[in-house]
């Protein structure tokens, strides 16, 4: 067996791979070329220039500095209308303005709205400045947050690509790395635009003015998802870079792309034990690979901070108070860590206990939105979202208006169900109006096919979401009625009260912010086995959640975050002497299962990853895995039995139960994409090279957990043909199956699956 040091592997392998696709895209004669052994050095000088042209066609240029003098932070943002720089934008480019040109591993503990993403693109050009890296990486939780920060990234990276002073003006790619890349939209075109360009060989005039958004391509080389880590910078999921520390095909590659780079991991916040392992493992990577890391959350638990530090070989020391900033140099033996200072936003929440029934949420929900303004609920489960929004549309009578429309009126409410059980369109659909009608005002929209913008925030509106709305979207709610949850994720919830000042004075009856959490007012044990909480959060999180919030009638944020979220995480905190005998043991027990889990989970975590890089690597003897886009699937889960909620261990990026992709199709002697029959779904006869029909399919596909379906698919797999036709050849399908409907529903063993217009997909038990 070849032992190899780490890092020298990583880019061994990755280098040599990288040759290897690129030489063998050389055209071959038949005949064997004697130059090589007439005149060697015409031979080299002649392979040197096809080499140099060929990197040059995909895309493989010089690395240039994006900004070789960064501005000040304030002329760097100056394209965001009324930007200022924060005091935590202020620190941490006073930090990193020093000569040193060593990488290093930055951690951000702030609360939503201190402008952590802009800190990290300015430190990103003081680093790559500093340190020579040759791009960005941003990994984000979700495809939905990965899609938005495309957009912002790839404004940012042109407005410094097309003013360089003194310079011409560079061109950098940018590349969207997740499962659904092929439906954004943004992207599609940017890729649309490179592959024109290219075949037209044009190349821009430096001396003409240009848009910031010509500074922008979308290499098709760099496209394939096993390349697009080559590129200089990238947008996705945390999955995509987890990949380069498991041992998938190709992972070396993965990883040298990420080598020499900045790497930005914001919201670690939303990982478990598992995937946490994971990250520690691609940080102690990073790190032998001379990039630089930079971790951005709303708070940290304690013990989640030093394991971080540990893995860059620092040695934690004492953190300042939060909000904390904390600069670690490669060698250094402790970091850097500093209070980040003030003025910021203060606010305070009113807290109120409510009952978790459905049907008196929904009754709740409507009064406060009869009061005026707009109302959030959040709730645990996708089956707890379908079934306050069937009760609100009961109770509301003549006055429900479906998606907003009309909300206006004095007599109609406007309600939307936002979840992820909707096939991809809708959902994008439904994510849209969230953000076009909570969001930032005056909003931009299009209608017809035509853009517009003017301010449409609702008079009185429900918005009836689960946890993917607080994961992904920057929404702002007059009042919010919330499942109990974890701290952590409670508090992230209520960052979206009063999110944008803007909206002060136009909020109905709710201009002091008040957050409703659904099972605070009785010891929760009860309600986590009735909704099924229990399968989607930690029990002890819970429990200790809901002790730490009792007696409580205010939040005040962000001054409460991080000492309720230690108080709640800290496994020192000792028994809650307050309760009676019955609920400490069930805490106790909570607890211990807690432990056990965390405890499994960071062992199979560490099994999972490909070894230590500071040692030596010994090349992995295991079976190479699938290619996963892990994605949250709780959200998906009904759960219902233990069985379903039970952990399937794999070494993949992120534990969850089993899923598959699937695309409802209409059954009407043909099948279709839609009900009316007009879109053929080409199950078999869809050509390998028709990638608009397999976007316009997989825009109708949706993940799915649900066991019993998942079950029936892996012993009835439905593929007819043979796998060079239909889905089964396609790259964007191969894992796709058919849901078959006739009237929208179908029976599979117990469960009847119906695709509704306005709940999405819902299951219904059958005996």
């Amino acid at each position: 067996m070849t032992i190899f040091a780490g890092g020298a592997f990583m880019r061994l392998a990755g280098l040599t791979s990288f040759a290897d696709w690129v030489g063998s895209s050389f055209p071959l004669d038949g005949d064997p070329d004697p130059l090589p052994f007439t005149d060697p050095a015409a031979y080299l000088a002649r392979a040197t220039e096809q080499a140099r042209d060929e990197l040059d066609r995909i895309g493989w240029t010089r690395r240039e500095p994006l900004a070789p003098n960064p501005a000040p932070i304030d002329e760097t943002f100056d394209f965001i209308p009324g930007f200022s720089a924060r005091p935590l934008q202020a620190l941490l480019a006073e930090i990193l303005n020093t000569p040193d040109t060593r990488p290093a591993l930055i951690l951000v503990e702030a609360p939503m709205g201190e402008g952590k993403t802009e800190a990290a693109l300015y430190a990103h050009l003081q680093l790559q400045n500093a340190a020579g890296h040759r791009g960005l990486y941003v990994a984000l939780p979700t495809q939905a947050t990965g899609n938005a920060m495309y957009g912002r990234l790839r404004t940012f990276l042109g407005h410094q690509a097309a003013r360089r002073p003194g310079q011409a003006p560079v061109t950098v790619d940018l590349q969207l790395l997740h499962g659904g890349s092929a439906l954004n939209d943004t992207y599609q075109n940017d890729l649309a635009r490179t592959r024109s360009e290219e075949q037209q060989t044009l190349r821009p005039n430096p001396n003409t003015t240009r848009d910031a958004a010509d500074t922008v391509r979308a290499g098709e080389w760099f496209s394939h998802r096993k390349r697009a880590l080559l590129s200089e910078y990238g947008v996705g999921t945390v999955d995509q870079a987890l990949l380069g520390v498991l041992n998938v095909n190709h992972q070396f590659v993965r990883l040298w792309g990420l080598g020499n780079r900045v790497v930005v991991l914001d919201e670690v916040h939303a990982y478990d034990t598992y995937t946490t392992q994971l990250i520690h493992a691609l940080v102690r990577w990073m790190h032998a690979l001379n990039s630089s890391v930079i971790i951005m959350s709303a708070t940290l638990p304690n013990q989640t901070r030093q394991d971080l530090l540990n893995a860059w070989n620092v040695t934690p020391d004492p953190a300042p108070d939060y909000p904390r900033l904390t600069v670690a140099r490669t060698g250094d033996p402790a970091p850097i860590s500093r209070n980040i200072p003030g003025p910021r936003r203060t606010q305070t929440v009113t807290l109120r206990a409510t009952d978790p029934d459905p049907a008196a949420l929904a009754a709740q929900a409507v009064t406060l939105a009869e009061a005026g303004g707009t109302v959030a609920v959040i709730v645990n489960t996708v089956q707890r979202a379908q079934d306050i929004f069937t009760a609100v549309r009961e109770q509301l009578g003549p006055r429900f208006q479906s998606m907003c429309r009309g909300s206006k009126h004095p007599e109609k409410i406007g309600v939307h169900l936002y979840h992820a059980r909707y096939p991809a369109d809708d959902r994008a659909e439904r994510e849209e109006r969230v953000l076009r009608y909570l969001g930032k005002q005056p909003a931009t929209y299009h209608r017809n096919g035509e853009p517009h913008t003017s301010d449409v925030r609702p008079e009185r509106f429900i918005l009836i979401a689960t946890q993917v709305a607080e994961q992904s979207l920057d929404f702002d709610t007059d009042v919010m009625i919330t499942d109990l949850a974890p701290i952590d994720l409670l508090l992230q919830r209520a960052g979206r009260l009063h999110r944008h000042e803007g909206n002060t004075g136009r909020r109905g009856g709710h201009e002091t912010p008040t957050l409703f959490v659904a099972g605070l007012h009785d010891w929760p044990e009860a309600a986590l086995s009735e909704h099924h909480w229990k399968y989607v959060y930690a029990p002890a999180l819970m429990y200790r959640t809901w002790y730490a919030l009792q007696g409580r009638a205010h939040l005040t944020l962000p001054d409460d975050l991080d000492p309720l979220v230690q108080r709640v995480y800290d496994p020192g905190t000792p028994t809650l002497e307050t309760l009676d005998e019955v609920q400490q043991v069930t805490l106790r027990k909570a607890d211990t299962h807690l432990r056990q889990q965390r405890n499994n989970q960071t062992s199979l975590g560490g099994q999972a990853h490909i070894g230590q890089p500071d040692t030596f690597l010994d090349l992995p003897t295991q079976p190479s895995l699938g290619e996963p886009d892990g994605e949250p699937t709780h959200d998906d889960t009904n759960a219902a039995t233990d069985e379903l909620a039970a952990e399937t261990p794999h070494f993949g990026t992120r534990l969850g139960d089993d899923s598959l992709r699937i695309v409802p199709i209409h059954r009407n002697v043909a099948d279709y994409l839609d009900p009316k029959g007009q879109t053929a779904a080409q199950i078999t006869t869809l050509q390998k090279n028709d990638w608009d029909t397999a976007r316009a399919i997989y825009r109708r596909s949706l993940q799915v957990s649900r066991h019993d379906l998942v079950r029936h698919y892996r012993d009835h797999p439905t593929r007819r043909g043979t796998e060079h036709n239909g889905w089964a050849a396609h790259p964007l399908l191969r894992d796709a199956e058919p849901l078959i409907l006739t009237g929208n529903q179908t029976v599979i063993g117990k469960t009847r699956v119906a695709l509704d217009p306005e709940l999405g997909l819902t299951y219904e038990r059958i005996e």
